[in-house]
């Protein structure tokens, strides 16, 4: 018996939010396009970003958002699809959307509204993602690439990978992508969680302050560290919120966190101020910081004495524990990550048309790569942006290089 076999001119792998996208504007183009998902449910990912609301794009987007080992790699995709052009899709579609703080857009009803219309205008084109289809292996051949699946065998003269990462595995993420990656011949640069919480050792020094947040100042110990002013909260676990989060992205193995927890003042200045000398120190920090924050950074020593008693030394050992506080996080796994640090190397990949430079007619979308965005919107922007450069390349418009 003949096995069951069908055949495209594109088939994309993954129904996320690049492969939704590309679906839909393939299949506008008149391409003989299916979509494969080993999920029962679409965009499962894309629903829960952004907490439900969906962090769809940022304002303010450039090859600095990125963290990779080539982050220029980026700069033909996000010129060619801006923000703009994302917000001027979602008007055009009725979408409502909202500008938040440091120029984050999220949608004002939901991510399934996006969702929704995604596979709607796929659906116009008789696209729809065909779910629950786990592709076990894929091969080239003579008309291009041969997909052994859960369900039969498929065969595109082109394909996409918009799998995704091991990022958010509660979703159904897991690392498929990359191991089809590998088995065409592309070498990945090793998957490391990002955009997740730290965790700290059992015995770290702020165990008892869950609950405690702060506005401030985080980046790594390493010369040249990019660092941010952003919400930090203590967990019994370790510390999360946006500055953690962001700070996750760039950390490898053994790299301390340093924190400032008055980002914007000094305790320099706070101790000169008028009055100053005759407060506490404790008290005259508590102004500033949460009482019981205070009293893990300073010791009793220190604390219970009055301003004007301290000697250069012992401001400098304050100043040294509230402006650079080093943490030593656990190694985290994927358990908690938003997203992934790694993937297929962008040195094997055309950065006008994401087509392989190893095996032509392969082409890669969103996360799959050596891509990894900043906290704030950057990941979902690069997935339409990747999947638009991904569209030129499938129709022969991507320059190759």
């Amino acid at each position: 018996m003949t096995a069951f076999k069908s055949r495209r001119e594109v088939i994309i792998i993954g129904a996320g939010a690049g492969g939704l996208w590309l679906n839909f504007r393939l299949a506008e183009a008149g391409v003989d396009v299916m979509l494969l998902d080993r999920q029962n449910r679409a965009g499962r990912k894309l629903l829960i970003s952004g907490g439900g609301k969906c962090n769809v794009t940022n304002l303010s987007v450039s090859c600095s958002n990125y963290i990779g080992d080539n982050p220029d790699f980026c700069g033909h995709a996000l010129a060619r699809t801006a923000p703009r052009d994302v917000l001027n899709f979602l008007d055009g579609h009725g979408i409502s959307w909202e500008e938040r703080e440091l120029g984050q857009i999220f949608l004002k009803r939901g991510a399934e509204d996006l969702r929704d219309l995604l596979l709607r205008l796929g659906e116009r084109h008789g696209r729809l993602p065909l779910l629950g289809r786990e592709v076990l292996a894929v091969r080239r051949t003579a008309e291009g690439f041969e997909l052994k699946t859960s369900s039969g065998i498929f065969i595109a003269s082109k394909l996409v990978l918009a799998t995704g990462s091991p990022a958010w595995p509660s979703c159904g993420a897991d690392a498929s992508g990359l191991a089809l990656a590998r088995s065409l011949g592309h070498v990945l640069v090793p998957p490391r969680p990002a955009l997740t919480p730290l965790a700290m050792p059992k015995d770290w020094p702020l165990k008892d302050l869950a609950g405690i947040s702060a506005v401030v100042g985080i980046s790594i110990q390493k010369a040249g560290a990019k660092s941010y002013t952003l919400p930090l909260m203590l967990t019994h676990r370790g510390i999360s919120g946006p500055a953690a989060l962001q700070v996750s992205s760039w950390r490898n193995a053994g790299d301390a966190v340093v924190i400032d927890w008055l980002p914007g003042d000094t305790c320099e200045t706070i101790f000169e101020g008028s009055g100053a000398g005759r407060v506490l120190v404790a008290n005259l920090l508590s102004r500033k910081l949460p009482p019981r924050l205070v009293r893990a950074l300073v010791p009793d020593s220190l604390g219970g004495r009055k301003t004007a008693e301290l000697s250069r030394k012992d401001r400098d050992n304050i100043s040294e524990s509230v402006h650079r506080y080093e943490l030593l996080p656990l190694e985290p796994d994927f358990s908690k990550a938003e997203a992934c640090r790694g993937g297929v190397d962008t040195a094997e990949i055309c950065p006008h048309s994401m087509q392989s430079r190893l095996a032509p007619g392969l082409f890669f979308v969103g996360e799959v790569m050596d891509v990894c965005g900043e906290l704030g919107g950057y990941n979902l922007h690069w997935a339409w942006a990747s999947a638009e450069a991904a569209l030129l390349g499938c129709l022969g418009r991507g320059q190759y290089r």
